[in-house]
Parts: structure tokens; sequence; C-alpha cells
């Protein structure tokens, strides 16, 4: 599997994914969902309007661990702004 390396900017953060490069990068919600529950939620129905299927088992263990890791990002940003 060939992967490439793609740097995101998000929210003003730098975020340097790996993903196999015959793939799309699939978008994170732009709105900060109240939960990790509604986050990912909110990525799946976003990749499934996108790309018009359902996820497979490895992109959607894919998905959530993104949406988890930026929604925690996301957190910690708003609770522990930069002085």
């Amino acid at each position: 599997m060939v992967v490439a390396k793609q740097q995101l900017i998000i929210n003003n953060h730098f975020l340097l994914a790996i993903r196999p490069s015959i793939r799309k990068a699939s978008t994170m919600p732009h709105t900060h969902a109240q939960s990790k529950a509604e986050a990912i939620h909110e990525a799946l129905d976003e990749y499934q309007e996108s790309h018009h299927h359902a996820p497979d088992t490895h992109e959607k263990a894919r998905l959530v661990s993104d949406t988890v890791t930026q929604w925690e990002r996301e957190e910690v940003a708003i609770h522990h702004p930069p002085q």
C-alpha cells in the first residue's frame, strides 16, 4: 500500500495525517460538536454524503480515530486557550 503524508490545517492547528494515497481525504465537521459521539456521527454522515456509500471497516476506524483526536484537540483549545 502506498502511503502519502498530507498536512491539514483545521482551526489554525497544523496536523499531519497519513492516509493511503488511493483514497480521498475526508473532511472533518467545521462546527465543534458537544460530545465525541456527536462528532463521530457528524463525521460518518459527512463521509456518506461525500462518498455516496458507507465507509468500510478500516475507513470507519480511521475516521473515528481522526474525529476523536480532532475533537479532543478542539476541547483543549476551547478550555485552555493559548496565552
